[in-house]
């Protein structure tokens, strides 16, 4: 694996040696690599968007969900939004009989004895089947304790997410 710069670069040197017409590799955004190269413009890069869909409206998201039948409870979302880093979405989420109630106030908020906070790429995926709230939490994008984790995982749908005839795979 090429874990260091130097490591990469050796790696690359000798996939170059064959003489490939094109050199694919996926990194992360914040990857130096090509400032590591002696010609930078020689390397095209492209961004993909990964996953394109988000939920800006989190209680007119949360308030079209049917729980299941049997799912009581209330849960206290907090969904930090970098687009606006000093407004929080908020909202808390009362399931029963297959309902949902949906309440914005800082009483509801502060009584809900379940309480989950991530960003708004986390809960958009997990609103569209694309990630679940026990992964999520494994992966430290979703903070909230084991019981707020068990209800968010029952209450929100487990969906196939929308894949495209177009895309690969």
């Amino acid at each position: 694996a090429a874990l260091t710069p130097t490591a990469r670069g050796r790696l690359l040197a000798a996939i170059a040696q064959e003489a490939p017409a094109e050199i694919t590799f996926p990194s992360p955004a914040e990857d130096h690599f090509r400032a590591q190269v002696p010609n930078p413009r020689a390397v095209a890069t492209s961004l993909d968007p990964g996953f394109s869909f988000r939920v800006n409206d989190l209680p007119a998201a949360l308030g079209i969900l049917s729980p299941p039948p049997e799912l009581r409870g209330a849960l206290a979302l907090t969904v930090h939004d970098p687009a606006r880093p000093e407004t929080p979405l908020r909202a808390c989420v009362v399931a029963h009989g297959g309902q949902v109630e949906i309440d914005t106030a800082t009483a509801s908020l502060n009584r809900a004895p379940l309480r989950l906070t991530t960003d708004v790429p986390t809960f958009s995926q997990i609103y569209a089947g694309a990630l679940r709230p026990g992964t999520a939490a494994w992966l430290d994008r979703l903070e909230g304790d084991a019981e707020s984790i068990a209800f968010a995982e029952r209450f929100f749908p487990r969906r196939r997410p929308f894949r495209s005839m177009m895309e690969p795979g």
